[in-house]
């Protein structure tokens, strides 16, 4: 389910950024016509990381068709440089060439001596991304007549060309 959603997020972020009118029928997101501008700089679209627990192959696959991937070892947190070469094959595999593909290294920084790393104190989890509070008023409502509050921008008239997925 979770990896439902976020395939199906990515389509809806890919077709916002286009820069096009976008509206998206899903099975988890459905969007009514709406224009992101001005639309990002990059080209085809802002770059996507998508990150992957190993040695699962399902995420490599998923990052296949974006731009990097941010690999996560399930036991270790770090990922090994053989598994790191493992994922760049496959990656490989899928698109035909890592050319331009990103692979990402977590690091992390060793405490200094005398400092405590919290990451390791006996019932601590380590979390590698915190979460993230939505804002209490939206910014950008997808109609005018939507039923969360906030402004609604609407792009000039001739901005935006049609496109849907």
């Amino acid at each position: 389910m979770r990896s439902e959603l976020l395939d199906e997020g990515l389509d809806v972020l890919a077709g916002l950024w286009s820069g096009e009118r976008f509206s998206y029928r899903g099975k988890h997101y459905m969007l009514d016509p709406v224009c992101f501008t001005p639309a990002p700089v990059q080209r085809p679209r802002i770059p996507v990381w998508v990150g992957g627990v190993l040695p699962s192959q399902r995420p490599v696959a998923r990052a296949a068709r974006w731009d990097g991937m941010v690999p996560i070892h399930r036991r270790l947190g770090r990922v090994p440089a053989e598994d790191m070469a493992a994922v760049r094959e496959r990656i490989a595999a899928f698109r035909g060439s890592a050319a331009g593909f990103e692979l990402v290294v977590w690091a992390g920084l060793e405490p200094a001596a005398g400092e405590v790393d919290a990451a390791r104190l006996p019932g601590r989890r380590r979390h590698l991304v915190g979460r993230v509070r939505a804002p209490r008023t939206p910014v950008v409502a997808a109609r005018p007549d939507a039923r969360r509050p906030g402004p609604v921008r609407t792009a000039p008239a001739g901005a935006c060309r049609t496109r849907s997925a």
